[in-house]
């Protein structure tokens, strides 16, 4: 009688033990029917009235960080543009400059020779030849020094060749420096657009944000956020400015979107 009063009360506390480590396996498990917890698992974050990816975080951080590389590009480049005009100056002017003295030698020939405009050596014609020729003579000359004094200050502020190899391959290194990460946020763009193509297919996501518009009264929905599109055309015009070719898959299917759209009531 005493075994089997005590098989009895062992009975319920193996039961108590039982939904005590049940209950504390429940606990450690997330709630698979929490709306917010299911957009977390998803890789989303509320922005707002909007829920985005974590990657745009990062993205936002890099496209930051692709614009200062492209500023310091640029600097370098403006630097290196610069010399290379006033190169292009020198020789330019230095062509002038032997034109204008051919031109002046060959005026200098007419008036010494007298044969200019009919070749007459005397009277009233042969002081009008010399009138023109000194008014051309002295036009040509004035051009001229302007010129000289153009070509002397450029000459005197040229940089050394040391100086000009230096401002080369800074503007080389400078670019490269800016190129490759904007090639790695092209890739990093197409990665976050197809995501949200996935999560757009998500019946999962779609029960969840419905259920929390439910619940808090307001319309929730999923990214982008409008600062990942404003980083995505800062991108573009990167890209551009760097001249990037590779094609963006994520502005690709947006038109080929639309213009599939706009090809359906035709069909």
């Amino acid at each position: 009688m005493r075994h089997s009063r005590l098989g009895l009360i062992s009975v319920p506390i193996l039961l108590i033990g039982a939904c005590s480590d049940i209950s504390q396996a429940n606990s450690a498990e997330p709630d698979r029917g929490d709306p917010e917890n299911t957009l977390k698992t998803l890789g989303l974050r509320k922005s707002g009235w909007v829920y985005v990816l974590e990657s745009e975080s990062a993205f936002h951080s890099k496209v930051n960080d692709a614009r200062v590389l492209y500023q310091t590009w640029m600097k370098a480049s403006a630097r290196f543009y610069q010399q290379e005009q006033e190169a292009q100056a020198i020789l330019d002017l230095t062509a002038q400059s032997n034109l204008l003295n051919q031109n002046l030698a060959e005026l200098h020939r007419q008036r010494a020779s007298g044969v200019a405009y009919g070749g007459r050596r005397a009277g009233q014609f042969r002081r009008m030849q010399n009138q023109l020729l000194n008014s051309q003579a002295n036009e040509l000359q004035a051009n001229l020094n302007q010129i000289h004094q153009r070509l002397n200050q450029l000459k005197k502020n040229a940089p050394k060749p040391k100086e000009k190899k230096e401002v080369e391959e800074e503007a080389s290194r400078t670019r490269t420096a800016a190129h490759d990460p904007v090639v790695e946020l092209g890739t990093l763009a197409d990665s976050i657009h197809e995501k949200y193509h996935e999560l757009h297919q998500s019946k999962e996501l779609e029960a969840a944000l419905a259920s929390l518009s439910r619940s808090q009264d307001t319309k929730f929905k999923l990214g982008p956020s409008r600062e990942h599109s404003a980083d995505l055309k800062i991108l573009q015009k990167l890209k551009h400015e760097l001249g990037i070719t590779r094609p963006d898959r994520s502005r690709s299917s947006r038109a080929g979107a639309r213009s599939t759209s706009k090809a359906k009531p035709q069909a």
